[in-house]
């Protein structure tokens, strides 16, 4: 049964007979260009998902190829729903399962940032983190999945690829892509999950182009910093500096500022006013007694 479809494979659930349990199995897709070099990025897919051995990265089983000479590799199989389908069904009103609470999204961006940090120690850029490659299972699962434009940092010709809703100013205008570069991507699924929608949009594809690698954003508006805190929008903002330097200067200290957050403690991306500190200080000491 197909899950789901990406630039270069498609996703099926497979039964696995000899252990008695359902598995997720990607094809290459077929048929393949004259000189292409697709068989050598899915190998190198399955190879670097392979070895990010994290519980918030999709354990990969085997790679082979079928009888019928067609390339594939095995996953676990997650039952659920990608953060991009969640977010679709939600509304400011009414946001879905799984995002319902501030809270449940701050959870789901520190396990994705653990994850990242791991592949960033590991050698590894992601490149493409957005909310179709995370997978919230129903059993509390939190997945970053899909590393197929993954690269291994200092390997020769790397490639940049990514998704222009996410991608970083520097991807846009083909410079470079690195772990500044999934900071930001990071920043604006975490902008989306937030606000409910992406930090940048235009409907002229031109203009959409030029604000990307100018690395524009939408500012959020009164009406979204009444329903989010600003010190968790500004977090947001501040992965997404159009100027790298200007960033988070690591997946880890994005991760500090929203375990922070999450305790109560001052963001170090947010100027806090007197009353917001008077606030967090009422509420750090109730949880205390």
């Amino acid at each position: 049964m197909p899950m789901a479809a990406g630039a270069n494979g498609q996703v099926y659930s497979v039964a696995d007979r000899n252990l008695a349990r359902e598995i997720a199995v990607k094809f290459l897709k077929a048929p393949q260009s004259p000189g292409s070099d697709d068989i050598d990025r899915f190998i190198d897919e399955a190879q670097i998902t392979a070895s990010l051995e994290h519980p918030n990265v999709l354990p990969i089983h085997e790679i082979e190829v079928n009888d019928s000479g067609h390339l594939y590799f095995t996953m676990k199989k997650i039952d659920g729903r990608s953060l991009g389908e969640v977010i679709a069904l939600s509304t400011p009103e009414a946001r879905a399962e799984g995002i319902a609470s501030l809270n449940q999204v701050v959870s789901i961006f520190l396990s994705l940032g653990h994850a990242l940090a791991y592949a960033h120690h590991r050698g590894i850029v992601h490149q493409d983190v957005k909310p179709d490659n995370i997978m919230l299972g129903d059993f509390g699962e939190i997945l970053l999945v899909d590393w197929g434009s993954a690269f291994r940092i200092g390997a020769a010709g790397i490639k940049l690829y990514g998704t222009p809703l996410y991608m970083s100013p520097e991807q846009a205008r083909l410079e470079r892509a690195d772990v500044l570069s999934d900071v930001y991507c990071l920043g604006a699924t975490l902008f989306h999950a937030l606000l409910l929608r992406p930090p940048m949009w235009h409907d002229d594809p031109d203009e959409f182009w030029r604000r990307k690698r100018a690395g524009e954003v939408d500012p959020p508006t009164d009406a979204e910093r009444q329903r989010v805190p600003s010190a968790l929008i500004d977090l947001a903002l501040k992965a997404l500096a159009a100027d790298p330097a200007r960033r988070y200067a690591s997946v880890e200290a994005m991760v500090e500022d929203l375990e922070r957050y999450q305790a109560g403690l001052a963001a170090s991306a947010h100027r806090y006013s007197i009353a917001e500190k008077l606030v967090r200080w009422y509420r750090r000491n109730q949880r205390a007694v």
